[in-house]
């Protein structure tokens, strides 16, 4: 009997979210909607994962919302690779969370639009609040967007949360929906890389969520691409740092440290009010990654260090 009261209260649940996601688009982006959408119905997979309220989804938000500048370096690298400035650009950021790309292009003037997509419903709910176009989907079945309608189509920040059996659906997915020459990016991070290191030993034994995902092999992934129809496939490293600010030392620190703790919820680590705790952190950060603290116009400037992988094609 409880199972079908659940059962029967997610149905009721996935028909408002529903609701939401057409209302906001037929009244704040209704070209967009006759461009690009077709069918909003809720995804076939569980919309319940690291990133709902129950996860990590709250302590990600205070993270991005405290430091919406934090990734600037890397989402600009994106961004240039996806023409994001031509106003005439429309990209489905596939695992867009609260609309952190999107949000983050607004306030750096880029001219293309940005539709953020996501399959935990919790996000999804958080970026219609703020009137972005969103939708909710999973990577390997995009069934809102039309048929060769996109100028391009992002996997980042995420997308190693995608199981390995499922890659190669998203990535015919994301074929389908581009138009012809339309740019694919992925971003990821090397098995090889400090990043996936810290991963492993940090987030995964601290998180409240812990971090146990398979990154993206570069050989594996650019033969898929090839396969499916991709061409001018290409690898790269960016840098991805993240970047903070501050009047002094001690404060760009700390905007460090709590960053961090905040964007993996390293709850297991210590209460980050605790001075010991945010010393833990930053001792972690050094020892894997690597910080930098230099004065940078007239301001404490602290980059912990992260080298991106990206893999682009195009259809």
């Amino acid at each position: 009997m409880k199972k079908n009261i659940n059962q029967k209260s997610q149905r009721v649940y996935d028909t408002y979210l529903v609701s939401l996601i057409k209302e906001n688009f037929l009244k704040n982006h209704l070209a967009l909607y006759k461009r690009c959408i077709t069918d909003i119905t809720p995804p076939c997979y569980p919309t319940t994962n690291d990133f709902s309220i129950k996860g990590r989804g709250e302590s990600y938000l205070t993270s991005v919302i405290d430091h919406p500048y934090a990734r600037e370096e890397g989402v600009r690298s994106l961004l240039a690779m996806l023409s994001c400035n031509d106003e005439n650009y429309v990209i489905l950021d596939v695992f867009g969370g609260n609309a952190y790309i999107a949000r983050l292009a607004k306030l750096l003037n880029y001219k293309g639009t940005i539709i953020t997509n996501d399959i935990s419903s919790y996000m999804v709910e958080i970026t219609i609040k703020d009137k972005y176009p969103t939708t909710w989907q999973s990577a390997d079945n995009l069934h809102c967007i039309r048929y060769k309608s996109l100028n391009g189509i992002l996997f980042a920040y995420g997308a190693h949360h995608l199981p390995i059996n499922r890659r190669i659906d998203a990535y015919k997915e994301a074929y389908r929906v581009l138009k012809k020459n339309g740019k694919f990016v992925l971003h990821d991070f090397s098995n090889e890389s400090s990043m996936v290191k810290y991963f492993k030993n940090v987030v995964d034994q601290f998180s409240s969520t812990g971090h146990n995902f398979t990154h993206f092999d570069e050989t594996e992934t650019k033969n898929l691409l090839t396969g499916i129809g991709f061409k001018n496939i290409r690898s790269m490293k960016i840098r991805d740092d993240f970047v903070f600010h501050a009047k002094n030392q001690n404060q760009v620190l700390g905007k460090c440290a709590e960053y961090v703790y905040y964007m993996y919820c390293l709850e297991k680590i210590g209460d980050i009010n605790d001075p010991k705790t945010k010393t833990l952190i930053l001792n972690s950060v050094r020892e894997i990654l690597g910080l930098r603290v230099k004065i940078f116009n007239d301001q404490y400037q602290c980059k912990l260090n992260r080298e991106a992988l990206v893999i682009t094609g195009n259809k």
